[in-house]
């Protein structure tokens, strides 16, 4: 093989290349504290596995601890909205994860908890964007996703009963924090959430 072919010079620095922008990724995560999980399935299409994310914040100490629920109750009264091939997915209550304790390490995010705890649930999880992009958007949890019970549907947060005007991998985890996400049919009318950002 002929190193100074101009296809293996190519092959090459198209290599170079993809580890560059790994890299990058990974170094901005970590000091912008929005979690190396932007972008992450643990179970659908392409992009950063969630695991990276769980395993990267539980490589640190820990900073306190905070509670998690996840439901999607709203679609109990909305069935007639639903894709019908996503109603065997709701769970009977509603309820895809019950409220939990939750360690964190600190810097993490309502994003990196949510990662991890999917992850160690073996609850399917997939999100859109990251640093770059202004944050992580979570795009299905439990493979019920956005736009699956109508144009206004999709997943929102809640910390502490108040839903933040910014993403889940801008927002830091303090001690003592409830963190919920909900499903709405209503662009976040029918669980409180009015305006705020999902």
């Amino acid at each position: 093989m002929n190193p100074h072919n101009p296809i293996n010079n190519k092959k090459r620095n198209h290599r170079r290349a993809a580890l560059c922008a790994a890299l990058l990724f990974v170094l901005c995560a970590g000091l912008f504290g929005c979690g190396p999980g932007a972008g992450a399935s643990s179970g659908g299409s392409g992009g950063q596995s969630a695991a990276v994310a769980a395993s990267s914040a539980s490589a640190s100490g820990g900073a306190g601890n905070c509670t998690l629920e996840i439901d999607c109750k709203t679609l109990l009264a909305n069935k007639d909205k639903l894709d019908p091939s996503k109603a065997s997915l709701v769970p009977a209550d509603g309820v895809l994860l019950a409220e939990r304790k939750v360690a964190f390490t600190d810097g993490e995010t309502v994003f990196d908890v949510l990662a991890r705890v999917c992850k160690d649930e073996k609850l399917q999880m997939e999100s859109a964007g990251g640093a770059v992009s202004g944050g992580a958007y979570v795009e299905g949890i439990g493979n019920i996703y956005e736009f699956d019970a109508g144009p206004e549907s999709g997943w929102r947060y809640s910390v502490n009963g108040e839903y933040p005007g910014q993403s889940s991998s801008l927002q830091e985890v303090k001690d003592g924090d409830a963190i919920c996400w909900r499903y709405t049919c209503d662009l976040g009318a029918d669980v409180g959430a009015g305006e705020a950002q999902k």
